[in-house]
C-alpha cells in the first residue's frame, strides 16, 4: 500500500471493520459531528452517536459537490467533519481545495475514500500534510473482496492517537491475516 501509493509506513494502519473505525473515531472526539448528507455514511454516524450534536452540511453531486466557502467559515472549530469521496449515492467527490478549507475549519477531518477506487481520485496526500486529516479506505473496491469489511487508514502522527485501538500499525504479517 504504501508503495502503490507514495505513503509512508508509519502513516498507515489497518482497520477490521470500516464501519465500525468511523463510529469509533468519531465517538473519541467531542466537538459536534459535521456530516454531509445523504451518504450512507452520515446515516450510520446519526443512528450510533445520537447523543452528538450534528450539524449537516449539503453539497451537490458529483464532481459539482462543493462546499461553500461560507459554509466551511461558519464550521465549529471543534467539530469533526466526516465526509464520504466518493458519497454513497450521489458520487460527489470531495476536491482537494475543500477538503483543506475543511481542514482548516475543524478540529479533525475524516475522508471515507471506500469507493475511491472507482472515483479516480484519491485525497491520500491531503491526510499526509495535515496533522487533522485522516483518510479511510477498504478493501472492498481494490481486492473485489465484498465479504470483508476490513479497510486501512492513513493519518499523521497526531492521528496516531485518536486511531490508537482503532487501527493497527500496517506489518505485513497482519495485511496478510485480513487480506486471507
Amino acid at each position: 500500500l504504501a508503495s502503490d501509493y507514495l505513503l509512508t509506513k508509519r502513516n498507515l494502519g489497518l482497520v477490521n471493520n470500516v464501519d465500525a473505525a468511523l463510529v469509533e473515531m468519531a465517538a473519541r472526539t467531542t466537538g459536534p459531528l459535521i456530516l454531509f448528507p445523504p451518504a450512507a455514511t452520515t446515516r450510520a454516524l446519526k443512528s450510533a452517536l445520537r447523543h452528538r450534536e450534528v450539524l449537516e452540511v449539503g453539497r451537490g453531486p458529483g464532481r459539482d459537490g462543493m462546499i461553500s466557502l461560507d459554509a466551511a467559515s461558519d464550521l465549529p472549530f471543534d467539530g469533526v467533519a466526516v465526509i464520504a469521496s466518493p458519497g454513497d449515492p450521489l458520487g460527489s467527490l470531495l476536491v482537494a481545495n475543500d477538503a483543506v478549507r475543511l481542514a482548516r475549519s475543524c478540529a479533525w477531518l475524516v475522508i471515507d475514500e471506500r469507493y475511491a477506487e472507482y472515483a479516480g481520485q484519491s485525497l491520500l496526500n491531503v491526510a499526509s500534510e495535515f496533522p487533522n486529516v485522516i483518510v479511510l479506505r477498504s478493501f472492498q473496491a481494490r481486492l473485489g473482496v465484498t465479504e470483508v469489511n476490513a479497510g486501512w487508514v492513513v493519518g499523521s502522527p497526531r492521528a496516531r492517537d485518536l486511531l490508537a485501538g482503532v487501527a493497527s500499525p500496517l506489518t505485513l504479517g497482519i495485511a496478510t491475516a485480513t487480506l486471507a
